[in-house]
């Protein structure tokens, strides 16, 4: 990369009336190296050539490493497929449950025969009543037949099993005692529309909506009923990507943690620009940064007609600018990190980062200023790196590590 500094100092000492060799031989004796001093002098004559080159060689770089890392996830794969129990025995494994009666009176057991093949270890039970998680056990796969005793009050339950990569899910009812055949009768007709109702919204092609309409209600539905099969721990994760993929508010507000949850919203904000959902915001620090991002909309939209006017001139005063990034601060709290930083002229730079150098997560900072100020979070643990970019121009790779 393109020493700035020494730039500035080849080019002030040149205007002075120095030749470039003059120049040279006084960095060489100074300390600088040749290959350095050349590339800033070549910078001067013909920054556009430099630049290309400088990208072009980091593009190939990035290739490379995209390509290396592809075949060693491939060559992962395989080698997993290849020594895995099912490719070694040759057999098919299957895992199939089936609850023996799914009407119960009040405190008989739940009775769940499991037929499967070529599987070991523990399968995961979990009895769910309106969203709240009443059993959660893993139980060893040594029966082919699990007797479970529930102590539960009547009503609606739903029935999940997971194990080495098999799920299934099963609808009961808990009915009180004494409970006659036709009632029965009546009960199981119910419970089977009420599976075939599910299986019916499974298969559904549902269009993301922003909003409060009918589709984004369905949706919502669905990624609650889907996220509730994961278990407690995951289920804000699966409706924060959820709304991520959406662009749903309806999904980020059905989050518990009220951080995660504000922390969604104002990434919506930002994305579908739609102000409106400030309101839904109650800590502080997000409801300052959705007015402020807010204000600063209006004043960009009611700059535009002047700024097309003055186009030519700034775009004459920037290839005349030096562009710099410079006294770069990131302070860590908690799972935020905010970064600090200037830049030679106003812009309006973006922080890329990720958990690895692809980079695929990004925040920009919202205005033209020359004092910049991003925050990134809520973020999860682990060690991340990123890089600053103003246009063409980026710095070099720099990583933080949240606790």
């Amino acid at each position: 990369m393109v020493n700035l500094k020494l730039v500035e100092y080849i080019k002030k000492e040149a205007e002075k009336g120095y030749s470039y060799d003059i120049i040279r031989n006084y960095l060489i004796n100074y300390g600088y190296g040749e290959s350095e001093i050349s590339q800033a002098v070549s910078y001067i004559q013909n920054p556009n050539e430099v630049l290309e080159k400088h990208l072009l060689g980091k593009l190939i770089k990035d290739h490379i490493k995209l390509l290396l890392i592809s075949f060693i996830l491939v060559f992962v794969i395989i080698a997993a497929f290849l020594f895995s129990p099912i490719f070694q025995s040759g057999k098919e494994s299957y895992f199939r449950p089936v609850i023996a009666n799914k009407i119960l009176e009040q405190g008989e057991p739940l009775i769940i025969n499991i037929d499967y093949e070529n599987l070991e270890g523990e399968v995961l039970l979990q009895i769910i009543k309106n969203g709240d998680i009443l059993f959660d056990k893993n139980i060893p796969l040594i029966k082919e037949q699990q007797e479970i005793s529930i102590s539960v009050s009547p009503g609606d339950y739903e029935v999940n099993m997971r194990t080495n990569g098999f799920s299934k899910q099963e609808y009961i009812r808990i009915v009180e005692r004494g409970v006659t055949g036709e009632d029965i009768t009546s009960i199981t007709e119910r419970l089977q529309e009420r599976e075939e109702s599910r299986r019916d919204i499974e298969v559904e092609d549902v269009s993301p909506q922003n909003g409060d309409g009918e589709t984004g209600d369905k949706a919502l539905n669905i990624s609650q009923t889907v996220c509730r099969s994961l278990e407690a721990t995951y289920y804000d994760v699966c409706l924060d990507d959820n709304a991520r993929i959406t662009k749903d508010p309806n999904l980020c507000m059905a989050i518990n943690d009220k951080f995660r949850r504000e922390a969604c919203v104002m990434r919506l904000v930002s994305e579908i620009n739609d102000y409106s959902l400030c309101e839904k915001l109650t800590i502080e620090q997000f409801v300052k940064l959705c007015r402020q991002l807010e204000r600063t909309k209006q004043q960009l939209s009611s700059s535009e007609e002047r700024e097309t006017t003055v186009k030519e001139d700034e775009a004459v005063e920037t290839a005349e600018t030096q562009l710099a990034i410079s006294n770069i601060v990131k302070n860590v709290f908690g799972n935020t990190v905010v970064f600090r930083f200037n830049t030679s002229r106003e812009a309006s730079p973006v922080v890329f980062y990720d958990t690895n150098d692809a980079f695929l997560e990004n925040q920009r900072a919202y205005g033209l200023n020359t004092t910049h100020e991003i925050s990134l979070g809520p973020l999860e643990k682990g060690k991340y790196f990123f890089k600053i970019k103003v246009d063409s121009l980026e710095t070099d790779t720099d990583s933080f590590v949240i606790n």
